[in-house]
């Protein structure tokens, strides 16, 4: 080595602290190899990890699909289904045929009440005629 060379080292070396007279020397080749790998490990550490997040991601966003199309096929059943008003329409349909099957039944027993004695009074009349003509 030159003379030059050799002083600036130990002027480098003399700048290192010291603990109890120990020198501390650092080796920039093997300082950089620990790290590159530290570097290197906490990159694959965070990619891993953000990894496991879109995967994570991508599951709940094809759940959130298969909601998507529950909820919208119980919005198109619902569409579909009579309302409040409209239940409430057909109750009042139903009452006004009970009450006009009511007056059909009253009406039905009437005509045949009626006929009743339509047949009684016949009887009598062809009895009577039947009589006659055997006399």
């Amino acid at each position: 080595m030159e003379q030059g060379t050799a002083e600036t080292v130990t002027t480098v070396l003399a700048a290192v602290p010291t603990v109890s007279g120990v020198t501390f020397t650092y080796d920039l080749t093997i300082t950089a190899g620990v790290i590159v790998a530290i570097l290197s490990g906490l990159i694959a550490w965070i990619r891993s990890r953000g990894k496991a997040i879109d995967d994570k991601i991508a599951a709940h966003d094809e759940r959130m699909g298969r909601h998507e199309t529950r909820i919208a096929a119980t919005e198109q059943t619902l569409n579909h289904m009579p309302a409040k008003g409209d239940l409430h329409a057909l109750q009042i349909s139903l009452a006004d045929i009970r009450g006009e099957l009511g007056r059909l039944s009253e009406a039905q027993k009437a005509a045949t009440s009626h006929a009743i004695r339509t047949d009684s009074v016949l009887e009598r009349v062809e009895g009577y005629l039947l009589q006659e003509r055997r006399q």
